[in-house]
Parts: C-alpha cells; structure tokens; sequence
C-alpha cells in the first residue's frame, strides 16, 4: 500500500525536500527548472547557473527539442532508510540522466531512458529506475531529461518494496486489458468470418491496433519484443497511433453509415481517415518526430468531429449512436484531456493522466458488445430476409406449376390448328411461327423458374450420358426458334466423340444463353453457337452482336435476379434475371466454367467449359443445391 509521504521542511535556502517518512514521494512540486536550447550544457556548468526557476505543480512543456534540466535538492530524516529508488514516468522518454555528488567534488552520472538498452538499465523495467542514495544532510542532485515525444514528466521517490507492489499492481492491470482486447479481437473476428461483413473486420482491426499501441505506450514492447534496439519504439508509436485514429474513423463510420444522411460529414471524415494513414506511412519510414506536433492537432480535430457526429446521428440510427456515445465520448473526452496535456495546454493530473487510463479498461469490452449488438442485427435481417425469400420462393414454384397447364393446352391447341389449316392457308405458317415462339418463351420463362427452385433445393440428379457435340447440337436447333431478324449459325469440329453430360441441363444453359443473345440483339444479326471437342473436353460458345454489357455490371453477371442496367432499359424485353445464374450453375455442377467477353455496342461472347469425366460415372449422381 502506498503511503501519503512526506514531510516538507524547508531547511536551507535551497528548499530542500526532507523525507521523513512513507514509501513514495512525489518530488517535481519541490524541484527547479533550467531549459538547454542547444542541449551543450555540462553538469559542471549547470551546477553554476543561476538561471533556475521553481518548476510549479506539474511537468508538462509539450513537444520542445529543448534538453530539460531538473535541481533536487534532497535529504532524509534521521529515522528513514538511506536506499530510494527514482522512478520517472511515462516510459517513452528517450534519455533521461541522473547526476548525483560523487562525494569528491564531482559527479555520478546514471542513465536511462526508452532508448537505452534494457539490459544497460538500473532495473529490466518499462519505467525508468535509478538508485538515490540519501543522507541527512542535504545534497542537491540534478536530472537532465530530452525527448522527441512529448516532455511529460512525473518522478517519485520510492522504497525498493513500494515500487515492487506499484509494479505488480500495474503488470496485473495491463495484463487484464490485454487480454481483454485479445478476448474482443477474437470475438470479433469469429463474427467477421460468420457474417463475412466489413464492419467486423474493421472493428476487429481497430481493437487490435488499440490493443498493441497501449502494449507500446506502456513499455512492454522493448521488454519482450526488442530489448536491445528499444529506439524502434518511436516509429511504432507513431505508425500504431497514426493507424488506430484512422481504424476509429472508418468504425465509426462503418457502424453509423452517415453517408446517407450526412454526406459531407462523412467525406470530412474520410479524408482525415486518408491523412492519418498517410501520417501512419511517413511514421514508418521514421517521420514522426517531425510532424507529431501537427498530428496531436489533427487528432483533436478527429475527436472533435466524431463527437458532432455521434449527436447528430440520433435522429437517423438512434440505438447505434447511443452506443458508440456510450463506448467512445467518455473516451474520446479523456484522450481530448491527455493531447491537450501532451501538447502543453494543461497540467499533469487525474484527469489528463489516470481517466484515460481507466476509460480506455472499459473501452474494449464495450466494443465487444457494440459488435454483438450488430451481429444480432444481422440474425434478425437475415430472418426477415429468409421469411421473404421463402415467401417468394413458394410463390414463384405455385405460378411456374399453375402455368405447366395452360401453356401445354395452348400449346397442343396451336399444334392441331396448325395441322388442320396449313394445307388450305399457307400464308397463316408466319403467325403458327410466331406463336408459337411466344409461347416456346414461356415454357422457358417455366422452365428456369422451377430450375431455380430445385438448384435452390439440392434437387437436381444429373444423368450423365454420353452425348456427341453433333446430338447436342441438334437437339439445341430443334428446341430453339429463331425470329426472322436473327440468323442462328451453329458450327462444330470435326472431332464428335461422345462426352459425358446431362443433355437436358446443359442444354437448358446453352437455350439460355442464346435467348439472351437474341433478346438483347435488338436489331438482330447473326447468333453463333459453337462446339469443339478437344481432349479436355468440350467447349460451347455462344456469340451475338447485341448491346453488350458494361463493364461495372461484369462481376454481378450471374447473381440471382440481377439484370444489367442497359439490359432492364430496352422496351419490351423482360426477364427475371435467372437465365445466366442457372447457366452458371449448370456449369459449375459439371465441373466447369464460364466465361464471358464482351463490349458496348459490339456484342458478348460467353464460353463454356466442360471438362472431361471418368467414363465410369454413368450412374445418376445427386448434387448438393446452392
């Protein structure tokens, strides 16, 4: 336990701190203060200078080059111990030297500092340790400090026990956030490769990030990762903080999506995301003691401007914006406080010190939550979607059968018209034609709908038979009916051994490609269907000179449902969007491929790819739906 020490006397002109009992002292109130521009002075010349000022309460100059230099004047009472320990904090000051009287008009000088190797150090610790021997008359001892990173200092006068149970105190509550954050990372990441969203990577990103910049911050990283090149740690800081303040933008704004609502906000955002990362880059390559200054200010202006939007967001997503309220604004107030304390605006104390502390404990596991909240979200969109796809489904599988009927009575009616008329009126064979190709579109717009729903089911057996490309071509010709504005040119190599296939299947993927190419060849010309059988397999591929298909539309071709812009803005073609994902389908159910080429304007050629097959599967074999 630590003791409120102290007993302050001043006993010379000097105002020398007397230690009269207790296990810790904090001694910056009690010191003096000399800044070194040039870094030059000596102790021996600093020992003369009359240039020292009473330092005040707290330690915190902000980002100088300046060396600092500090005067103790100590002593001890008769009945206190003569063995302390200097313990100065934060761990990321990079020298820091103690002079102490040789007891021959000189001086001993002891160093330490985050870029001295730990195993040159008093102690193997992330603070800097120095032993201080004190006698009960005063003797004045003097601390040079220098620092690329922010000069924020506080230096305590301990017992060797006291600093053991502060140090154990300490290891333990970094050790519990650690793993916290460990725990959240790993949550987080599960969600991510479940849901296979991008929040969860990023969120899991920023823990971890968060995680490893307070593992630095605190030390430990010259301990247990590079003990005998500690220096590394200046870049690292620089790179973690940079990456974490962007990571914290792009999960705000991932969460939120203000996108939407307020758009200006979130370009703001984005490019202050965009400047860290840059700032993360140039901290890499060993920048950052010279720009950190200017990036504590754009970090005030991140923090600033997450919180306007955490308030403005409650009218539009008011369960998210209350939680990242809740998570962040009693942290972001507190690391508002400590910035302002690293750049020199305020003292050090509590709530620039201990609060960001305490704030960013309960951070992480609440992070946790707020990506536990969003997978339940997920659960329950996707529920919703699943009932409404169910919905469909059911509806589109009724339609499809209620219309088998009526198509087939149709369609045997035309037949037996045609066969009692077309003798006495030949001129009518155009309009049978016709009519026939209507209704032929439809049986197909049937067709694709109850393959969809047995895809969809796991319920297609595919029979493979052996089927010659010549067989499959004319079973293609005497299934596809052509208007007179196209003209269907159908070619093979001379090559016609029998290949393993579901005539009916394939056959229903090719018939879909080429209506495509003919509904979307408006102003008709030659449709190519081509077949090469090789010693890999078959190749099938279908050509048109139609409107083509735009580049950004490429990589969504096969979904479910989706149709291209340009495809949905011709008038008087429709389509469900089902004839490209089954074709899809049914290649990949053959263990093959599709390929599509294609250019505005010019037309679209699709491949397929169908490899060879054991000549032992003759069997029906049952494939898995998708």
């Amino acid at each position: 336990m630590f003791l409120a020490l102290g007993l302050f006397q001043s006993i010379t002109a000097s105002a020398a701190l007397v230690v009269a009992s207790g296990d810790s002292v904090a001694i910056i109130p009690r010191v003096e203060i000399l800044r070194d521009p040039s870094g030059r002075l000596t102790v021996e010349q600093v020992a003369g200078e009359s240039g020292f000022q009473p330092l005040g309460r707290t330690f915190s100059l902000g980002f100088s080059r300046d060396a600092v230099w500090l005067r103790l004047t100590l002593a001890r009472a008769p009945d206190v111990g003569e063995d302390w320990w200097l313990v100065a904090s934060p761990p990321f000051i990079d020298d820091i030297r103690l002079y102490s009287p040789d007891g021959h008009g000189g001086y001993r000088e002891r160093g330490a500092g985050d870029h001295v190797r730990v195993d040159e150090r008093f102690l193997a610790t992330r603070e800097t340790v120095l032993p201080l021997v004190l006698d009960t008359t005063p003797s004045v001892h003097y601390l040079r400090v220098r620092s690329t990173s922010t000069l924020t200092l506080t230096v305590d006068l301990m017992t060797p026990a006291a600093f053991a149970e502060r140090t154990t105190l300490e290891n333990t509550r970094h050790g519990l956030f650690l793993g916290l954050v460990v725990t959240a990372v790993l949550i987080t990441l599960l969600c991510a490769v479940w849901i296979r969203q991008r929040f969860f990577v990023v969120a899991a990103a920023y823990l971890l990030v968060f995680g490893l910049l307070q593992f630095t911050l605190n030390g430990y990283d010259q301990l247990l990762i590079y003990p005998d090149t500690p220096w590394l740690a200046d870049s690292l800081v620089g790179v973690l903080a940079a990456l974490a303040s962007t990571l914290l933008i792009l999960f705000a704004l991932s969460y939120l999506e203000p996108a939407a609502h307020l758009p200006r906000f979130d370009i703001t955002l984005r490019a202050l995301a965009g400047l860290s990362f840059a700032a993360a880059l140039a901290a890499a390559l060993g920048f950052y003691p010279l720009f950190a200054p200017w990036f504590f200010l754009v970090a005030l202006a991140i923090l600033g401007l997450l919180s306007i939007l955490f308030f403005l967001m409650l009218p539009y997503r008011r369960a998210r914006a209350l939680l990242m309220l809740v998570m962040f604004l009693p942290g972001l107030i507190a690391v508002l406080l400590q910035v302002l304390r690293n750049i020199g605006a305020l003292p050090v104390n509590f709530w620039t010190t201990d609060l960001w502390a305490l704030t960013m404990f309960f951070q992480v596991p609440f992070a946790a939550v707020v990506v536990l909240f969003r997978v339940e979200e997920e659960k329950k969109r996707l529920v919703i979607a699943q009932e409404r796809e169910s919905v469909r489904r059911g509806l589109l599988h009724m339609i499809a059968h209620e219309q088998r009927t009526p198509l087939a009575v149709a369609e045997a009616a035309l037949a037996n018209i045609e066969a009692r008329t077309i003798d006495e009126r030949p001129e009518l064979k155009p309009r049978f034609q016709r009519a026939g190709t209507a209704l032929a579109r439809l049986n197909a717009l049937v067709d694709n709908a109850l393959a969809e729903d047995s895809l969809r089911a796991g319920e297609i057996r595919l029979d493979r038979q052996p089927v010659a490309p010549s067989q499959l071509a004319e079973q293609i010709r005497n299934l596809m009916v052509v208007d007179e504005r196209h003209d269907m040119r159908i070619s093979r190599a001379p090559d016609d051994r029998p290949i393993l296939i579901d005539p009916h299947w394939l056959g229903l993927a090719v018939l879909n490609l080429l209506d495509n190419a003919i509904k979307y060849s408006p102003e008709g010309g030659a449709i190519d269907l081509s077949l090469v059988r090789d010693i890999d397999g078959l190749s099938i591929r279908v050509e048109d000179r139609g409107i083509g298909i735009p580049p950004e539309a490429r990589d969504r071709l096969f979904e479910r449902f989706y149709r291209a812009n340009n495809a949905r803005a011709l008038p008087g073609v429709g389509g469900l969007g089902l004839g490209l994902y089954l074709a899809h389908q049914v290649v990949r159910l053959h263990g093959g491929e599709i390929r599509v080429e294609s250019s505005l304007g010019e037309g679209t050629r699709f491949t397929l790819e169908i490899p060879e097959t054991d000549a032992r599967v003759t069997t029906p074999v049952l494939v898995p739906g998708t």
